[in-house]
């Protein structure tokens, strides 16, 4: 256990409602003046002169922020015990600052407490408390609702929510509660943090969907073992009204996104937070930005996810997709009884979406199938083509040639594990991850760069393969093209590629070793300095 010392403002206190049931915690900000001990990129603001306890006002926000101490308690460091032992979910899944956000816990001991961290760079403990609750009275919640026509589950009808509070002090982010129960067992929560009126040239979305899609809190997901026309062990719809299963409720978070958000803060840049369930309803929001970042895995697209992201390409804001298999699936949101948004509908076949009939675009499929006929690879540049079976690098191609200065990487370098990283059996199930690549019979986009071209041993994801003639094409495929308004669009066709540039071992599910380089950090940061550069012109 790491050791702190916090001095406390004035502004820090945190006001704990004495009766049981609706608490209203006003979370206030640990900080403490400190000097940055990472590095930090060029492209990072210098000689702000903010510190830690004044970082939300700085012109760089994140490198005021991670000179705030660190710790790594955020880490699992107790007992699971069973699901219901202690276990959370947020309403909504993202706040802005200054606005307030549900917290529903149900726990089998007489108390629980918890505590927020932001999470980031932090020295390299990867994390930052910002507050610690006192105890409060534990309450074992009530069987979930099930709908029988979709095998949803929901907790909506779960009671006595913890209101938080967040303050305007607090640095856009991704945020964690670690819930311990009187008994002595744990599991998390997690939330995002938006500054909706950030001017920050990269905005880094976490893909909330994608997560719920595979959560199995109460024995159905979308991601079951059924075929697509069938109901299978599947759900048609899921509702973000319920607690995580994967990671002890982190889901995919630690798994996919951590590593480059934390890599990110590392190197300074200057980067805001938001999910794409905020893509969907605040879509507008992008178009104050140079790029927009989707990492890891994001496969699960609403309409207005789709047309929120086109429409910041069209006016010259670039796209980075840090990950693979992404906009994939086409999906529905609908409310909930706790608020808009939050229950994620996909049937995965149009033919039994009772929608689809009458509004053909609203067909939860493929996004490449009838009747929605858009596949990924018109916006991505390349597109899912199959899961990967062997341990695989990823090799340059001679497109990454512009981007290699200040590396010894060349033409033909392989990464080893970038591509399908050698972890043997994970949670997910045994592969290595999903890869992308270019279709020729789907359009490709004008002046087409291929910065990796890596041959892998991979196999069909079954009936929903997105090659007309079910074969996978072998070859997973980095893209980069430019679009006709200016943006520059960057598909990294691997669910690997932050673990070229730091593993910070948060998720077990993850490769234990380390693939990263220097020469590959570096790779990255000149590839993220052309995409930026798309819209050079702008203010921010």
């Amino acid at each position: 256990m790491i050791s702190r010392s916090h001095k406390l403002s004035s502004l820090q206190k945190g006001l704990i409602a004495a009766a049981f049931g609706l608490e209203i915690l006003a979370l206030v900000a640990y900080g403490v003046v400190g000097k940055l001990s990472s590095p930090v990129a060029a492209n990072a603001a210098a000689g702000t002169g903010s510190s830690c306890s004044s970082a939300a006002y700085a012109a760089n926000p994140i490198v005021a922020e991670n000179t705030c101490p660190g710790t790594s308690d955020w880490r699992a460091n107790l007992p699971l015990g069973p699901q219901n032992a202690i276990e959370a979910f947020t309403a909504p899944v993202s706040v802005g600052i200054g606005q307030s956000i549900k917290m529903y816990v149900s726990t089998t001991a007489p108390s629980y407490s918890f505590r927020v961290y932001r999470m980031g760079w932090y020295q390299g403990f990867g994390g930052r408390l910002v507050y610690s609750s006192k105890a409060i009275q534990g309450i074992n919640q009530p069987a979930p609702l099930v709908d029988q026509a979709t095998r949803m589950v929901s907790a909506s009808n779960w009671q006595n929510a913890v209101t938080l509070a967040i303050p305007t002090s607090w640095v856009s982010g991704v945020y964690v509660v670690k819930l311990v129960s009187s008994a002595g067992f744990m599991r998390y929560a997690e939330f995002v943090v938006r500054n909706d009126a950030s001017p920050a040239p990269i905005l880094f979305q976490s893909s909330v969907l994608t997560y719920q899609a595979g959560n199995s809190w109460g024995g159905r997901s979308l991601d079951g073992n059924g075929a697509p026309n069938t109901m299978g062990d599947r759900s048609f719809a899921v509702s973000f009204d319920r607690p995580e299963v994967a990671n002890a409720g982190l889901s995919d978070f630690t798994t996919y996104e951590y590593n480059l958000l934390s890599w990110l803060e590392r190197q300074g840049y200057n980067v805001t937070y938001t999910t794409d369930v905020d893509t969907d309803q605040h879509g507008q929001t992008l178009l104050q930005h140079r790029l927009f970042l989707d990492s890891g895995h994001d496969e699960y697209w609403s309409s207005g996810m789709r047309t929120s992201i086109a429409q910041a390409r069209a006016a010259g804001v670039s796209l980075a997709f840090f990950g693979a298999n992404d906009a994939y699936w086409h999906v529905r949101l609908q409310p909930s009884p706790l608020g808009a948004d939050r229950v994620v509908v996909c049937y995965k076949d149009a033919g039994i979406d009772p929608l689809s009939g009458h509004n053909p675009a609203s067909a939860t499929t493929l996004w490449q199938n009838a009747p929605l006929n858009q596949p990924a690879q018109a916006l991505l540049g390349a597109m899912f083509s199959g899961v990967i079976t062997g341990p695989a690098p990823l090799i340059l191609s001679s497109g990454a040639a512009p981007f290699l200065h200040g590396t010894a990487l060349h033409a033909g370098s392989a990464l080893a594990g970038l591509e399908g990283a050698d972890f043997g059996t994970n949670a997910a199930g045994g592969d290595m991850g999903a890869f992308d690549s270019v279709f020729p019979n789907l359009g490709i986009a004008p002046a087409l760069t291929i910065l990796a071209s890596s041959p892998v041993k991979a196999q069909s994801n079954g009936n929903d393969n997105p090659n007309p003639n079910g074969q996978v094409i072998p070859t997973a495929t980095a893209t980069l093209y430019t679009a006709p308004g200016g943006a520059r669009v960057f598909d990294a066709a691997t669910y690997w590629w932050a673990l070229g540039l730091q593993n910070m071992h948060a998720d077990a599910s993850v490769p234990s070793g380390s693939y990263s380089s220097r020469d590959f950090e570096q790779f990255t940061s000149n590839l993220l300095g052309y995409l930026l550069h798309a819209n050079a012109s702008q203010s921010n």
